[in-house]
């Protein structure tokens, strides 16, 4: 049997070092087996929800808050566009230099030094993607 359940994303927030939780925001349109978080400023964050292996959650992908986790906007996933062409998308990694500017790890099979890597970088929140390196391109 052959189980391809994703789950719903929920944000919650902790203002004193984690002995207390509060629900902030459910991720909209986003489901997934995992997400990172990244988050620059107090109100602006970054959700990266990812698949698992080669199979893709159909909602996976990344989201953008500018209101602490109040609401949330869906961001281009370069990762995720380009996993069926080129087997990528096992390994991603979000990283935020600033509210604006990400940079977007892409790996298949993180310990074959033969499988596809790539880096993005986006200079305006997500929205547009520039390939700045890579192998097997």
């Amino acid at each position: 049997m052959r189980w391809s359940v994703a789950s719903s994303m929920w944000l919650y927030d902790s203002t004193n070092g984690g002995r207390s939780w509060t629900y902030r925001s459910t991720l909209p349109a986003l489901r997934g087996w995992e997400a990172d978080l990244v988050r620059p400023s107090a109100n602006v964050g970054f959700a990266l929800v990812k698949g698992f292996g080669t199979e893709r959650a159909a909602d996976a992908g990344i989201a953008e808050t500018t209101d602490g986790g109040a609401t949330w906007s869906s961001r281009s996933d370069p990762c995720e566009r380009n996993r069926a062409a080129r087997s990528f998308g096992f390994t991603q990694r979000l990283q935020a230099a600033s509210p604006t500017v990400l940079w977007l790890f892409c790996g298949a099979h993180p310990s074959a030094g033969t499988q596809a890597k790539l880096v993005w970088r986006s200079v305006n929140s997500g929205q547009t993607w520039k390939l700045v390196a890579g192998s097997a391109i």
